[in-house]
């Protein structure tokens, strides 16, 4: 999976008119079930009336695992340096980091996309590769070969050209930007409320793609002074209170930071570093979650002209 990028030298956030168009999530959903009808060809061929089927999202009944990837679309997004290490993690994310059946839901913050509850943009399940998979789920049986041909055609036609659109660091389409806001912690609520993220499933894993730069009225973090503080006098707000998130007890969430330039600097002179990673520690710590791992993605050196 790769991504031809434009670097975007902004540091500050945009303040653009919102664009309400929906086209972006009209497109994705168009192209994830076109694709996702061609790349489980290879299930349906092995339909019988006495064993159980995918649905054409590639999962089967009684999914026990469910990993939720928000990436936050706001602007700017990632250089080239980023861009490659997200692109690797989702690559390992695909090719070991999941179990056979594992639900992957894909939510941004993009323009159209932010709502009480959250609607990914996909959702999509890890395909068998093995004939013992499809065993464990009363599949009917294929050869090894075959299970890992369509395994490998279905990531490549149904769940890469999402992450490929999702991750692209400079969209053409308006409706894919985020140039308003950045309601970071409004969507890990949102994410929190989805009935399929819900207690019952064995595994549960939230993966945040974020620079953690909270942007809306109530909160400008770093940017305006005091509206970063501790956790603990951060939970006593109404703020807190009306964008709490719903139970993540038992979730294991991992955080890839977006590092910025100018902490403490010019464009973010309230806050370091550490200061963000404390708060969101705390945040997800505070919610239940029952592990926090947050993976800093440095700014790659810029080119030079010469």
């Amino acid at each position: 999976m790769s991504i031809n990028k434009k670097r975007r030298g902004r540091n500050k956030r945009g303040r653009a008119s919102p664009n309400g168009s929906r086209t972006w999530f009209k497109i994705a959903a168009a192209g994830v079930a076109t694709a996702g009808t061609v790349g489980v060809v290879g299930f349906l061929a092995m339909k019988d009336a006495s064993y159980v089927q995918a649905d054409a999202n590639g999962c089967y009944p009684g999914v026990q695992a469910h990993t939720v990837a928000l990436i936050d679309s706001s602007e700017p997004r990632w250089d080239a340096a980023q861009t490659r290490d997200l692109n690797a993690v989702f690559d390992n994310l695909l090719s070991g980091g999941m179990r056979f059946n594992e639900r992957l839901s894909i939510v941004t913050t993009e323009e159209g996309q932010i709502g009480a509850v959250a609607h990914p943009v996909a959702s999509l399940c890890q395909p068998a590769t093995t004939p013992a998979d499809l065993a464990r789920v009363g599949a009917k049986s294929a050869t090894l070969a075959f299970v890992q041909k369509q395994a490998e055609h279905f990531r490549e036609t149904v769940i890469e050209p999402v992450l490929t659109a999702v991750l692209d660091p400079s969209p053409e389409n308006a409706a894919r930007r985020q140039e308003r806001e950045s309601p970071i912690l409004e969507q890990i609520q949102s994410v929190s409320r989805m009935t399929e993220f819900r207690e019952d499933v064995q595994e549960r894993h939230l993966i945040l793609v974020s620079d953690l730069l909270q942007s809306t009225v109530e909160m400008q973090a770093c940017v305006r002074q005091g509206d970063l503080p501790s956790f603990e006098h951060f939970k006593t707000t109404e703020y807190f209170d009306r964008i709490k998130p719903y139970s993540l007890r038992g979730v294991r969430v991992t955080v890839y930071m977006l590092i910025r330039g100018g902490y403490g600097g010019e464009y973010l002179p309230f806050c370091s570093e550490d200061e963000l990673t404390d708060f969101y520690r705390a945040y997800f710590e505070d919610a239940g979650a029952s592990s926090v791992e947050i993976i800093r993605l440095r700014m790659g050196r810029p080119v030079s002209s010469q």
